[in-house]
């Protein structure tokens, strides 16, 4: 074991909402015991080299973002952005470097409503209001750059998709996007980091936190926890124990301990560190709650009906632009649908030729399976994604980072599903080109795993309910604290990535006025 180093504060994962935190509270924050600037370390179990160059420079790119990003290969990077150098090796979205799933999203970035802050105040009784996560909502817009899609970028299959909505009465609105100079390469969809530095991630925040002296320890994947039970009082937490890529065991002790490990990484890592639920550590239990590793949840495509036209209807680069509709209107109810339509291409099976190769209505083989590739066959497919919010299922995190279904209503989400699937015909149906073909395979509840997933460390009123409460603090053990996915009470009309960062935004806000300015507690500190 290497000798320990001290700090105030230490941020366990340097992903989406591990940058914001580690960021901001390097350059605000205080030791409340000596007055003197913190001293933060971030804990990454990725490379760094997406903050190695000078800074971010977006529509331009810097030069080691710009190489690592094209210098990886499809079987590196993996078909959704994530492979096995990325990947961590349980589920879930995360994604193994400095910046995590922020870097590789598809950059749509929807931030919380009204509707969302009541989801979460039902779920878990957390005391958060809509205005209390205002300021940490504008800080997300303007630090990501959030804006609807430019009209100039939509293709014809999304004024195809507009028309015939709008004909049925919808109210077709522009995505929200993450995006700043964007030269619309078309290699920025789900899974592509962007070699521009065009889209909106939470590097910036990471940058802010090296220019105030975070030292960020990378390539370090952490082991464990360290929970103290001093004799007669309350656990607390200490330490970080981490492994480095040569094996090496590291120790790191600090005031405060965040943990941002995503939303399965984080019940993970508690579970080593011997916290979470008597039936899931038996022997190893050091502390109980158990909640911890429950109450997953997340939203899902449903299903993504295609078709094929007899011209091309999208062109064979570029984003094509991106528009949706909820089928009921505000306020949005639970088991919602949004029919999204991301230039009928970005999404499952058929964004770029050697998917679209395996279409179901590309040709099987031979010449005619040629002529249709060699023709451009693939930018006459497209497809509608039906996605499910708000959904009455639950979910948790077993020991072995796999997800597990809890409960689910099969019967209610069968009747949305089928709706959303009628719907999407309809607008097959009405549109001014009529597809040649349309899919005929309808996905049912039971066959749906969750997407966007959050709540596995959620915050709430009590540990009965709850991880940690409203401030991110832990019920149970004295200086740790969560945030990141898991600290999310659940997945709501708002998707994954801009909700966690509003929720790390909103989180550093709190961290910051309980534990690192004049006045705040002073125990555990050096």
């Amino acid at each position: 074991m290497a000798e320990n180093e001290y700090f105030d504060a230490v941020i366990v994962g340097g992903g989406t909402a591990g940058c914001i935190v580690a960021g901001r509270l390097a350059e605000r924050g205080i030791n409340p015991k000596t007055g003197d600037r913190l001293r933060v370390a971030m804990i990454e179990g990725g490379s760094d080299w997406s903050i190695r160059d000078p800074a971010i420079s977006p529509g331009y790119g810097q030069p080691i973002r710009r190489r690592m990003t094209v210098n990886m290969n499809y079987e590196a990077v993996g078909p959704e952005g994530k492979g096995p150098g990325y990947q961590w090796p349980y589920g879930g979205e995360n994604f193994r470097l400095v910046g995590g799933c922020s870097v590789h999203y598809g950059g749509n970035t929807f931030l919380q409503n009204e509707e969302d802050i009541q989801y979460y105040r039902e779920a878990s009784g957390v005391s958060w209001t809509y205005g209390d996560l205002l300021p940490a909502i504008e800080e997300v817009k303007e630090m990501y750059h959030v804006g609807p899609t430019p009209e100039g970028q939509w293709c014809q299959a999304v004024q195809l998709f507009n028309d015939a909505a709008r004909a049925m009465g919808y109210d077709v609105q522009p995505s929200p996007v993450a995006r700043r100079n964007c030269l619309d390469s078309g290699f920025c969809g789900e899974g592509h980091l962007c070699r521009y530095d065009a889209k909106g991630t939470s590097l910036p925040w990471a940058y802010i936190g090296l220019n105030n002296g975070l030292k960020v320890i990378a390539d370090a994947e952490a082991e464990k926890i360290i929970i103290e039970k001093p004799a007669g009082g309350r656990p607390v937490a200490t330490g970080v124990v981490y492994k480095d890529l040569q094996g090496g065991m590291h120790e790191v002790r600090a005031a405060r301990i965040i943990v941002a490990c995503g939303t399965n990484g984080s019940p993970l890592l508690m579970f080593r560190s011997g916290y979470g639920p008597r039936d899931v550590l038996g022997t190893k239990l050091i502390v109980e709650n158990p909640n911890v590793g429950e109450n997953l949840d997340g939203d899902t495509n449903s299903n993504t009906p295609g078709a094929l036209w007899p011209e091309p209807v999208r062109p064979p680069r570029g984003m094509a632009g991106f528009t949706l509709f909820t089928v009921r209107p505000r306020p949005h109810k639970e088991l919602a649908v949004q029919m999204r339509v991301p230039g009928l291409s970005r999404v499952s099976g058929n964004k770029y030729p050697h998917q679209g190769a395996l279409d179901e209505f590309a040709p099987d083989f031979g010449w005619s399976h040629k002529e249709f590739m060699k023709r451009g066959g693939w930018l006459r497919m497209g497809r509608i994604t039906n996605r499910l919010q708000t959904i009455p299922w639950k979910w948790r995190v077993k020991p072995d980072g796999h997800e597990e279904r809890v409960s689910i209503d099969e019967a209610r989400m069968n009747v949305a599903i089928k709706e959303a699937w009628d719907i999407s015909m309809e607008l097959f149906n009405k549109m001014a080109i009529k597809p040649l073909k349309v899919s005929s395979r309808m996905r049912l509840a039971n066959s749906l795993t969750p997407g966007h997933t959050q709540g596995t460390c959620r915050a709430g009123e009590s540990r009965q309910v709850a991880v940690c409460n409203s401030d991110f603090d832990c019920f149970d053990i004295d200086n740790l604290l969560f945030t990141s996915g898991a600290s999310m009470p659940r997945t709501t009309f708002c998707h994954g990535c801009g909700p966690i960062a509003v929720g790390a935004a909103y989180a550093w806000r709190r961290i910051l006025e309980n534990h690192f300015t004049r006045g705040s507690s002073t125990k555990g500190f050096a």
